[in-house]
């Protein structure tokens, strides 16, 4: 999993877009914008990383009954 905050310009001001992104197949798996770069956008990006992973594991184990004894 690798992480990116990219500083973006607007008209008036400078916003920011967190973006998670899956390593294995290269795939943004979460991200967030925001017009403050604190800890919140980076935790939010995260959370939503988190929920697009759980979505698809659950996906996945009604196509491969087995994963889970593969990943042991």
């Amino acid at each position: 999993m690798f992480t990116d905050v990219t500083y973006i310009k607007t008209k008036s001001d400078w916003t920011y877009l967190s973006v998670i992104l899956d390593g294995f197949d290269n795939e943004i798996i979460g991200f967030h914008y925001g017009k403050i770069n604190d800890i919140d956008l980076i935790i939010k990006s995260v959370l939503e990383a988190n929920t697009f992973s759980k979505k698809l594991n659950k996906n996945s184990e009604k196509h491969f009954p087995y994963k889970s004894w593969c990943l042991i």
